[in-house]
């Protein structure tokens, strides 16, 4: 939880034209161990519940730092790409397998 709450005050912080020298670096660091835990099934289950629940691909989708056009935030765009393909990776969080097309329809009908 920890690195949540960072994280969200480091987008808003980043909302700023002047973003601080380290701060790319620990957002990038961040975001490559979340993408590593999300791509282990035993770290998947849960930490995908918690993505869910904190909007996270979604607040790094619309952070600022996405759309500078500074050389710093391209490797947290490609990032984030990878965070969302990982995030939307058609397989079942409890049992481990693959989902077919219908089941992930019906996936995206439940509230």
């Amino acid at each position: 939880m920890f690195h949540f709450n960072i994280i969200g005050r480091s987008f808003r912080a980043s909302s700023q034209r002047a973003v601080p020298r380290l701060l790319p670096h620990y957002l990038e660091r961040c975001l490559l161990l979340f993408i590593d835990l999300l791509s282990m099934l035993m770290t998947r289950r849960f930490l995908h519940a918690i993505l869910d629940d904190r909007h996270f691909v979604i607040r790094c989708q619309s952070a600022e730092f996405t759309r500078l056009q500074q050389p710093q935030s391209r490797l947290f765009s490609e990032l984030v790409d990878m965070l969302v393909a990982y995030d939307r990776f058609p397989i079942d969080a409890a049992t481990g397998e693959p989902l077919d097309d219908s089941d992930r329809i019906f996936v995206k009908l439940l509230p």
